[in-house]
């Protein structure tokens, strides 16, 4: 499975990018986690060789303020369960307000013919009127 993994990643990747954030993640500073406050979500696959350090980074957070989210079956959670991802994700910034006018996930909009609120508050003029409508007068008859 790893070696599939690793065949996988040689093969999509470009080995010039993979350089350059392998030499920045090298010379990175140490994140200081103790005075983080907004909220966080943590998103790891339980195949993932990282899923460890996703753990420890857990334990160390305020648990009122992160969220994990482990994948079954997945190692890297963007190509495998994208899905599953962007539903996690979209309800996350829900419950931050953020993203508040998309539909939750299988929740589909329909159409309705009511009025909405700001059509209630309209005045409808042909209701207070005392002649009838075009579609009320009765058709003249021919004899």
């Amino acid at each position: 499975m790893l070696s599939e993994y690793r065949s996988r990643l040689r093969g999509n990747l470009n080995t010039h990018n993979i350089k350059q954030y392998v030499r920045a993640f090298i010379h990175r500073k140490d994140l200081v986690l103790r005075g983080c406050q907004p909220d966080i979500l943590l998103i790891t696959g339980l195949l993932s060789p990282y899923a460890g350090v996703v753990e420890k980074m857990y334990k160390e957070l305020d648990k009122e303020r992160v969220t994990i989210l482990k994948v079954d079956r997945a190692g890297d959670v963007l190509s495998e369960a994208p899905a599953k991802v962007a539903q996690s994700l979209l309800l996350f910034c829900q419950g931050q307000s953020q993203l508040t006018s998309l539909p939750p996930p299988g929740v589909e909009r329909r159409m309705s013919r009511a009025m909405s609120m700001e059509e209630y508050d309209k005045p409808n003029i042909r209701r207070l009127s005392l002649t009838p409508h075009v579609s009320e007068t009765p058709l003249p008859r021919k004899l």
